[in-house]
């Protein structure tokens, strides 16, 4: 990460105190576009605490586990109290400078199909491994804006779990051999949902 390296610092060696460094001073000054009663701009508390949520999966990735020990300087440094209390301090100030959740806006359809158009034309020019990331984003943000998944489901999804109207093993219908008509039908049941434990979920229309 650029941010690390500027500090000297590498995924390896952060400590807490260079994490709150880079909330402070870069993350939240450059991230400040959610409105307050007071008429300031702030980054949004859920925004930040998603941040958060992401580093300590990529320390968990490298092998920081565990809560962070300061006499050690062992384990996850976003398991520490510093950066605890920083994320908590931070709801407190957005509260009182009048912050208030709003609900996302879904994407318009207009929105979702300009978005995957551009996929598909990006993959003739991509190498092999960006292609197979785009065919996967494009299969991942069509299944969230038709079904209304949240983002863990569409993230487990294996291809067992997708049968295409043709049979066979499932493909995104980014891939143009495939010929899929508008109105074809996509069977997705994921291993378990929210609110079904067994995954049999009705089949989502294709765009």
């Amino acid at each position: 990460m650029d941010w690390l390296q500027r500090m000297h610092r590498s995924m390896a060696t952060a400590i807490p105190e260079d994490i709150l460094v880079f909330l402070t001073q870069h993350w939240l000054p450059n991230h400040a576009g959610s409105s307050t009663t007071s008429g300031r701009l702030i980054a949004a508390p859920t925004s930040l605490a998603g941040v958060k949520s992401h580093l300590a999966k990529e320390f968990d990735l490298q092998g920081r586990v565990g809560d962070w020990d300061p006499a050690a300087q062992l384990g996850n440094p976003m398991h520490s109290m510093q950066i605890r209390d920083m994320i908590k301090g931070y709801h407190n100030q957005a509260a009182e400078l009048g912050y208030q959740k709003k609900g996302a806006v879904p994407l318009e359809e207009a929105e979702m199909l300009q978005l995957l158009e551009r996929m598909c034309s990006d993959l003739t020019s991509a190498p092999l491994q960006e292609q197979l990331l785009l065919i996967r984003d494009g299969l991942v943000f069509s299944l969230l804006w038709q079904s209304c998944f949240r983002g863990f489901n569409a993230g487990g999804v294996r291809l067992d779990n997708i049968v295409l109207p043709t049979g066979g093993s499932a493909l995104p219908y980014l891939v143009p051999k495939l010929g899929m008509k508008a109105g074809a039908k996509l069977h997705v049941k994921p291993d378990h949902t929210k609110n079904n434990e067994r995954g049999t979920l009705p089949d989502h229309p294709h765009l």
